[in-house]
């Protein structure tokens, strides 16, 4: 079975909606999959360190920092 990843991109986004997301990629049926949150918020964001914490509590969870605001 091939691995898929899923690319989560995160911009001034509430923990309660990246969780959402997260969610409904693990409802899913098929099983072999990664996830990646890619946290493009400034490095004093709020909301950084609460979805790091987040992704942290989850397996298949990768969460990437970006240095900055770097956009798409």
């Amino acid at each position: 079975m091939c691995l898929v990843s899923v690319v989560i991109p995160s911009y001034n986004r509430d923990v309660s909606l990246m969780s959402r997301s997260i969610n409904s990629v693990l409802k899913q049926t098929y099983r072999n999959f990664e996830i990646i949150v890619v946290d493009d918020n400034p490095n004093d964001s709020q909301f950084s360190s609460r979805i790091k914490e987040y992704c942290d509590t989850i397996k298949n969870v990768i969460y990437v920092k970006q240095d900055g605001n770097k956009g798409a």
